[in-house]
């Protein structure tokens, strides 16, 4: 992921405002990230990990600065986006969306 982020960013011309890289659940380990710290993002450009999953708040939480410790996380999101999920867990997964957030006052995707 990160040689095609740094592809596309040095690639396209015009603004990025922002990546999402999804993060699988059960990656917790400083290895798994490390990468992330030989992005190339230009000032303007934000990433998003996509780290949330919606039973899961102590791995959302261990995920959280594990990535940190290698790059400058502007928010979170969830893995693969909110469509495809079972409707009457949405409320849920938003609430671990801000829960995940606040441990650290990143933003929201």
């Amino acid at each position: 992921m990160v040689e095609i982020v740094n592809a596309v960013s040095a690639g396209v011309r015009r603004p990025i405002q922002f990546f999402h890289l999804p993060v699988p659940k059960p990656r917790t380990d400083d290895a798994d990230f490390a990468p992330l710290a030989g992005l190339k993002l230009r000032p303007e450009t934000e990433l998003y990990l996509g780290l949330v999953h919606r039973e899961d708040i102590a791995g959302n939480a261990a995920r959280l600065p594990a990535a940190q410790r290698h790059v400058r996380v502007d928010g979170v999101a969830t893995e693969c986006g909110m469509a495809r999920g079972d409707p009457e867990g949405f409320p849920a997964l938003l609430a671990a969306d801000a829960q995940t957030a606040e441990l650290s006052g990143v933003g929201i995707m």
